[in-house]
């Protein structure tokens, strides 16, 4: 097959990347080399594209070869699961897993991780009494996920059960469920988006997380490593304000802690099939059980397409969305102090355009846009769980590496059917993280926990903005990061019913960035910098029972997000953006009955170089910082089992967050903080197996600048979703239909330096969806 050509000389050779006048050379570094060309295919119009070369398939067979041996449990997990979905014969699941790349990832995993439980087994055994026997038959494995001690208030949790009910597929579905929780999506699959508590948040590009997310306690250095769909989730913890003395990731803003579901010692299957309109198709399968006593293992895989609702001139749907993923868990317990357990989680996206119209024309479903759009998304994560149970309590070790490729992204900055201005991006990231957490058993009147945290990244970026169908701006940057951490909490009984929650985090960071910004014909602005930022960061919580139904509770913090450089600098002025320095107050009440659940909480906070992403000049878009930020508000939820089968709630977030001193904004609101979120529900359960589920979620005003134009304002809205079905032994289904008002708003609205956009919500939708558990 041939190569793809170079955009600019015509040749063939392999990794030319030449997009701006530049000799032909390889991507730095011997782990990613990348090309651009130009590919024509039926099903994908002509256009940019960026992708990764691989190795040859006899090199995945010979390294399959040499690593078998040592990983045979891990791949006979793998076969079962590979064989299962074949079996099923389900033509909508299309198998590209099966790939060399992934044969490779997998296996290599599984061997890395199988030396390291056999060390570990050596340890065990080791620490073992020479007359000690092992059982016959060990305990079933399940892998103990332990919260993190949290007093009343300060958290959302939503089961398998509620995440159905509601409808929730991915995490911007949480949005009116839990309070002051809200996601700017940038419609590129968790890439470029915003997700903010309490005002606290992340920069689209270029800033670190002020949310966290953890996935069975691995968690992600980029919002656009979150996972974008929910597959196989026991439960969603939502944890509002500072985290970062809990947790090995930092997370000032707060933490979104996902659980999945986990294998068992016993044999269970499900698959579900979902339509509804705009022709969008839903395919799940998963099956989890025992291999032997002491082992077990699950697989579970998805398959999404989409027509799309955005229509061009001529009437065609651009924002077509076709998705794939799967996940692969292997659990053991080699002996009754320690469990290992294994993971792997792959997903591909192949999507078309973003969805963002032009504001000024007024016809919120339809784009003018003369670039044919698409977007193109890897990403996968490989992980290992060591728990060991000592005399003085538990130790916890987590690993794992995360990459993400975006390969390209295609999009018109013009919004016009002109071609004056289009964008090209490709981005490769990875992430190697290792977690420590040492949990002693109960110590006195309390209870406490310490970790470390380490975390190596690294972001490649070669991007292109085109100007009448030629290159002018070229992005040509990488920025590798190093962070280590400590962090303690714990609490200590003052008395029967006063609890001392103190907490302590140091936090040290390293980044840098090295490339260069070139602007056609002839301006060439290098990029080699670097910094380390540290901080020290206490927390301080007190609770009191009142009586048994009551509860209160206060805490104080300090927060912290690292500095940190911005790519799309072509002028002599700094990168370089500095730290986010936050205190965090909040005080509530808990009241529990046994039909009654009701939590209020207040918080305030100050922000100190409030970090905010902006163009500074015509070629330059980078993080800034604001002098100072106040925001405030107060949270409340309430959930009343009205009488048997049906259950009332809501919940109520309200945010108030300006700056206090930045240039010429004094007084005006933090862009994408909605001044309120609001939900309300009503979940009826009948005996026979029907229900019925409403649900109203409300998003106040929003801006999407700091400079608080109008033009740039989505206005507050109301969403009407319902949901009724049966549920019958092993088999259910139901009918839904969401935002049954047929409300038109914006996920997202931005000045591209030549329009103003914004990215479309999905109009009134309705569907079946049938499961079949076995």
């Amino acid at each position: 097959m041939l190569s793809p050509k170079c955009l600019l000389h015509g040749s063939r050779a392999h990794g030319c990347i030449c997009v701006s006048g530049q000799s032909p050379r390889q991507k730095r570094g011997p782990r990613f080399s990348a090309r651009f060309g130009i590919r024509q295919t039926r099903s994908r119009p002509s256009g940019v594209w960026f992708t990764a070369t691989k190795p040859p398939l006899r090199e995945a067979n010979a390294y399959y070869g040499a690593f078998l041996m040592p990983a045979q449990k891990f791949s006979l997990m793998i076969s079962k699961s590979f064989l299962l979905l074949i079996n099923s014969n389900l033509s909508m699941f299309r198998l590209p897993f099966l790939s060399h790349a992934f044969i490779m990832k997998s296996l290599l995993a599984s061997w890395i991780v199988s030396a390291v439980a056999l060390v570990n087994l050596s340890v065990s055994v080791l620490g073992q009494d020479k007359n000690q026997t092992v059982p016959p038959e060990l305990p079933p494995v399940e892998v103990q996920e332990k919260s993190p001690p949290l007093f009343f208030g300060e958290a959302t949790t939503l089961d398998t059960l509620e995440l159905s009910r509601r409808g929730i597929a991915s995490l911007s579905d949480l949005e009116g469920a839990v309070p002051n929780f809200s996601i700017t999506s940038n419609g590129l699959r968790s890439f470029g988006d915003q997700v903010f508590l309490r005002g606290i948040g992340n920069t689209r590009f270029f800033g670190d997380n002020g949310v966290v997310a953890v996935v069975d306690g691995v968690a992600y250095g980029s919002v656009s490593m979150y996972p974008s769909e929910l597959l196989d989730i026991e439960s969603i913890e939502i944890l509002r304000g500072n985290q970062g003395h809990r947790l090995g990731r930092n997370a000032p803003g707060g933490a979104i802690l996902i659980r999945t579901e986990q294998p068992g010692q016993q044999m269970r299957s499900r698959f579900s099939a979902t339509y509804e309109r705009f022709d969008q198709r839903d395919f799940r399968l998963s099956t989890s059980g025992p291999i032997n006593d002491n082992s077990a293992y699950s697989f579970s895989s998805y398959r999404s397409l989409s027509d799309g609702f955005i229509e061009n001139a001529a009437g065609r749907a651009v924002n077509n969305r076709d998705a794939w993923g799967a996940r692969m868990q292997y659990n053991f317990k080699p002996s009754e102090d320690l469990q290992v357990s294994i993971g792997f989680h792959r997903e591909e996206f192949d999507d078309g355009a973003q969805g963002m119209v032009n504001l000024a024309s007024g016809t919120p479903y339809t784009t003018t846009s003369d670039t044919a759009e698409f977007t193109r998304i890897d990403r996968d994560t490989v992980s290992a769980r060591i728990d060991r149970i000592f005399d003085w309590g538990t130790f916890t070790s987590i690993t794992a590496r995360s990459e993400w490729d975006l390969q390209p992204n295609q999009s018109d900055l013009d919004l016009s059917a002109v071609p004056i201005m289009s964008s090209s991006m490709g981005i490769h990231r990875r992430d190697f993280s290792q977690e420590f957490l040492f949990q002693p058993n109960t110590l006195g009147d309390g209870s406490w926990n310490f970790g470390m945290f380490y975390m190596d990244s690294e972001r490649d970026e070669l991007s292109v903005k085109s100007a009448g169908g030629f290159p002018f701006i070229t992005s040509d940057f990488d920025t590798p990061e190093e962070n280590w951490a400590v962090y303690l909490n714990g609490n200590h009984s003052l008395s029967d019913s006063t609890t001392l929650e103190l907490g302590l985090r140091y936090d040290h960071m390293e980044k840098a960035i090295t490339g260069s910004q070139t602007i056609l014909p002839a301006t060439v602005v290098p990029l080699n910098e670097k910094e380390s930022y540290s901080r020290l960061m206490p927390s301080l919580g007190l609770s009191h029972v009142l009586n048994p139904q009551t509860t209160l509770f206060a805490r104080s913090s300090l927060g912290y997000k690292p500095g940190g450089f911005s790519g799309y600098m072509n002028t002599v002025s700094s990168p370089e953006h500095t730290e986010e320095k936050s205190w965090q107050n909040e005080f509530g009440i808990n009241y529990v009955t046994e039909d009654l659940t009701l939590s209020l909480t207040g918080f305030w906070s100050r922000i100190e170089d409030y970090h905010l992403e902006k163009t500074t000049a015509f070629t330059d878009y980078k993080v800034v910082n604001a002098d100072k930020v106040r925001a405030f508000g107060v949270e409340a939820t309430l959930a009343y089992q009205a009488s048997e089968g049906l259950t009332l709630g809501t919940s109520y977030g309200y945010t108030e967050a300006e700056f206090n001193e930045y240039e010429t904004n004094n007084g005006n609101r933090v862009p994408y903080v909605p001044r309120f979120t609001a939900g309300l529900y009503a979940d009826y359960q009948l005996p026979d197996g029907l229900f019925l589920r409403l649900d109203n979620l409300n998003m106040g005003d929003v801006f999407h600048d700091e400079t608080n134009s109008e033009t740039l304002r989505q206005v507050s809205y109301s969403l009407l979703n319902a949901r009724f079905g049966l549920k019958r032994d092993d088999w259910g289904i139901e009918v839904f239909a969401d935002n049954l008002t047929d409300e038109v708003y914006y996920l997202h609205m931005i000045n591209t330096g030549l329009a103003n956009g914004g990215i479309t919500a999905m109009p009134r939708t309705f569907g079946i969806s049938v499961t079949k558990e076995f």
